[in-house]
């Protein structure tokens, strides 16, 4: 599971707008069902994790690519208990996962490797 937050992500490339995104990947080792994506099986790495963009729900995350910095070797993990608040996101380590919510608009998830949550 790699997770990240961004204050200055790409929200929209076409109107050069930045602002906020958050999420997780889980391309391996889970045992739940994504929910179905319509109209996109022809993506590579779709479904990959999750991802809530400014105050949007949370959306399954479609991208083969590195998506967050902890993907690298170097991420530093957030073990069960610890808690971390970064531009108004706030993500906490489970036991077995991390939830992460937007605490303006409430949109967030739980997720681990056996179940997931979106609110």
């Amino acid at each position: 599971m790699h997770c990240g937050i961004y204050d200055n992500w790409w929200v929209d490339v076409d109107n050069d707008v930045r602002g906020l995104m958050f999420g997780c990947r889980m391309e391996t080792g889970y045992t739940f069902t994504y929910p179905t994506i319509p109209n996109r099986p022809d993506i590579g790495g779709c479904p990959s994790g999750f991802t809530v963009t400014q105050d949007e729900p949370t959306k399954v995350l479609c991208n083969s690519g590195m998506v967050f910095a902890s993907e690298m070797q170097t991420a530093k993990q957030l073990l069960a208990g610890q808690r971390i608040v970064y531009a108004g996101v706030q993500c906490e380590g489970m036991t077995d996962g991390i939830r992460c919510i937007n605490l303006h608009s409430g949109h967030g998830f739980t997720l681990t490797p056996s179940d997931y949550t979106l609110f």
